[in-house]
Protein backbone atom coordinates (compact mmCIF):
# COMPACT_ATOMS: atom_id res chain seq x y z
CA UNK A 1 0.00 0.00 0.00
CA UNK A 2 2.95 2.14 0.78
CA UNK A 3 3.91 2.62 -3.00
CA UNK A 4 0.48 2.63 -4.11
CA UNK A 5 0.37 5.96 -2.03
CA UNK A 6 3.75 7.33 -3.75
CA UNK A 7 2.44 6.68 -7.01
CA UNK A 8 -0.79 7.68 -6.57
CA UNK A 9 -2.58 4.16 -7.51
CA UNK A 10 -6.04 5.64 -7.42
CA UNK A 11 -7.18 2.04 -8.46
CA UNK A 12 -5.84 0.34 -5.52
CA UNK A 13 -6.22 3.32 -3.28
CA UNK A 14 -10.57 2.91 -4.22
CA UNK A 15 -10.26 -0.40 -2.50
CA UNK A 16 -9.46 0.75 0.41
CA UNK A 17 -10.12 4.35 1.23
CA UNK A 18 -12.86 7.01 0.65
CA UNK A 19 -10.91 10.17 -1.93
CA UNK A 20 -11.21 13.42 -2.24
CA UNK A 21 -9.02 15.14 -4.68
CA UNK A 22 -8.98 19.41 -5.26
CA UNK A 23 -6.93 21.82 -7.02
CA UNK A 24 -5.19 21.79 -10.15
CA UNK A 25 -2.58 19.81 -12.02
CA UNK A 26 0.24 22.79 -10.21
CA UNK A 27 -1.14 22.69 -7.00
CA UNK A 28 -3.40 19.69 -5.57
CA UNK A 29 -4.34 18.09 -2.50
CA UNK A 30 -5.87 14.44 -2.18
CA UNK A 31 -7.86 13.19 1.11
CA UNK A 32 -7.92 9.45 1.39
CA UNK A 33 -9.96 8.38 4.05
CA UNK A 34 -10.03 4.82 5.42
CA UNK A 35 -12.83 2.85 4.71
CA UNK A 36 -11.92 -0.86 5.41
CA UNK A 37 -12.37 -2.07 9.08
CA UNK A 38 -8.54 -2.89 10.34
CA UNK A 39 -7.33 0.38 8.60
CA UNK A 40 -9.81 2.64 9.92
CA UNK A 41 -8.69 1.35 13.29
CA UNK A 42 -5.14 3.25 12.79
CA UNK A 43 -5.71 6.10 10.32
CA UNK A 44 -8.28 8.73 10.72
CA UNK A 45 -6.93 10.26 7.13
CA UNK A 46 -3.79 10.65 4.94
CA UNK A 47 -3.06 13.63 3.09
CA UNK A 48 -1.18 13.67 -0.31
CA UNK A 49 -0.26 17.02 -1.81
CA UNK A 50 1.89 17.88 -4.44
CA UNK A 51 1.95 19.03 -8.05
CA UNK A 52 3.79 17.16 -10.92
CA UNK A 53 5.08 14.88 -8.19
CA UNK A 54 3.91 14.14 -4.25
CA UNK A 55 5.54 16.90 -2.15
CA UNK A 56 4.18 16.01 1.40
CA UNK A 57 2.23 12.73 2.84
CA UNK A 58 0.96 13.18 6.24
CA UNK A 59 -0.46 10.53 8.34
CA UNK A 60 -2.92 11.17 10.98
CA UNK A 61 -3.64 8.08 13.17
CA UNK A 62 -6.84 7.56 15.31
CA UNK A 63 -4.42 7.85 18.48
CA UNK A 64 -3.47 11.42 17.65
CA UNK A 65 0.17 11.27 16.15
CA UNK A 66 0.66 12.96 12.95
CA UNK A 67 3.30 11.93 11.02
CA UNK A 68 4.77 14.41 8.03
CA UNK A 69 6.89 13.80 5.17
CA UNK A 70 8.19 15.91 3.08
CA UNK A 71 9.41 15.69 -0.31
CA UNK A 72 12.05 17.55 -2.88
CA UNK A 73 14.23 17.08 -6.73
CA UNK A 74 17.58 18.31 -6.19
Amino acid sequence: MKLDIINLNIDVLKAEFDINLVGTKESWKLNLTPKGYLISKIFKNIEISGSNYVKKIVLREINGDETINEFSIK
